[in-house]
């Protein structure tokens, strides 16, 4: 069960999200918009240029990965969602490779996680 706090925490959170991401960019494209059309015009013109360039970055979405919440995880589901996460990566590079600029021969070589540290060595035994 959540406590009081933690819940508002989400509530606020929440809140945060939609403003940065609903309003704030509407908020800044006006702003822009509107600056052009004042003896700051200089400010707007690096923000205008970059919304226009910014069209044509290729933003790929794969399938959802099916990942259960769990409050404290064990090393060998972590171990496990991270390879599947993995494996889905590369599938995405290997289906749209060639829709980002990539030729059809490019070959992914496969990414290891990175090892786990060893525990720090325990008391000297007598």
């Amino acid at each position: 069960m959540k406590t009081l706090q933690k819940q508002w925490l989400e509530v606020l959170s929440t809140g945060q999200y939609m403003l940065t991401f609903l309003f704030m960019d509407p908020f800044f494209s006006f702003r822009a918009f509107f600056l052009l059309f004042t003896s700051l015009w200089w400010l707007s013109v690096p923000y205008l240029v970059w919304l226009f360039l910014d069209q044509d970055t290729p933003c790929h979405v794969g399938r959802p990965i099916p990942v259960p919440q769990c409050q404290q995880p064990t090393e060998a589901q972590v171990d496990h969602y991270h390879v599947f996460y993995m494996k889905a990566l590369e599938q995405l590079f290997e289906e749209r490779k060639e829709s980002c600029g990539r030729p059809a021969y490019t070959r992914r070589t496969s990414i290891q996680p990175w090892p786990h540290p060893s525990p720090p060595p325990g008391p000297p035994s007598p």
